[in-house]
């Protein structure tokens, strides 16, 4: 992860749960890159993630979900980004010796 920036983790706020028309997604580091941004599901019903990236600056940062969010939409799922946190569920489930959830 890099750097902490309050406003990055604002902006994702508002598009978790917020006013998303009245986001700017301009990076608030290096303010030239677009942020991208994409939700996934870690496990149904309840546990979800959500990624915030800059393609310039390589600004990024991933949130763990307890409870869907107010401005969930399988449309919001970017495929690269669920293969992840599909990845990532799936290499933390293995360490703790847990079996893999059904896909």
């Amino acid at each position: 992860m890099s750097t902490p920036n309050p406003q990055f983790d604002e902006i994702a706020f508002a598009l978790i749960d917020g006013d998303e028309a009245q986001v700017d997604l301009t990076c608030p580091k290096c303010r030239q890159g677009r942020l991208i941004f994409s939700f996934t599901v870690r496990e149904l019903p309840d546990q979800f993630g959500f990624f915030l990236v800059c393609p310039r600056c390589k600004m990024w940062r991933h949130y763990s979900l307890i409870s869907q969010p107010k401005n969930f939409h399988e449309s919001k799922i970017l495929p690269e980004f669920q293969r992840l946190e599909d990845e990532a569920v799936k290499a933390a489930r293995a360490a703790l010796g847990k079996p893999a959830q059904p896909g």
